[in-house]
């Protein structure tokens, strides 16, 4: 990413809601792309 050999922090925080929002089977109205953003926001990294 970015031209570089190795994934930061900021890399698996951008790409994880696209990559595993399909793995969620959220409550009815519930975006999974939201609930894996607050679940990474959450995290201390």
């Amino acid at each position: 990413m970015e031209e570089r050999d190795y994934a930061i922090d900021d890399d698996v925080k951008f790409v994880a809601p696209h990559v595993l929002a399909h793995r969620l089977i959220p409550a009815s109205g519930k975006d999974p792309k939201a609930i894996l953003q607050r679940l990474l926001d959450s995290v201390p990294i």
